[in-house]
């Protein structure tokens, strides 16, 4: 959750990791959580190696 500029309210940011289960489903996931208040979406790529993920 995140702090919200303007009236300093929380907001929540998602995370999918894209393609899963299948292409169809993770799609429609994130045309839900997209259509309600979040403050963002975020998205996983897959990767061989999860240590290169992040700082």
């Amino acid at each position: 959750m995140i702090r919200l500029p303007g009236n300093g309210a929380l907001g929540l940011i998602p995370y999918l990791m894209a393609g899963h289960p299948d292409r169809d489903r993770s799609a429609a996931a994130a045309r839900s959580l997209a259509a309600l208040p979040v403050a963002a979406l975020e998205l996983g790529i897959p990767f061989s190696d999860p240590q290169t993920d992040g700082p």
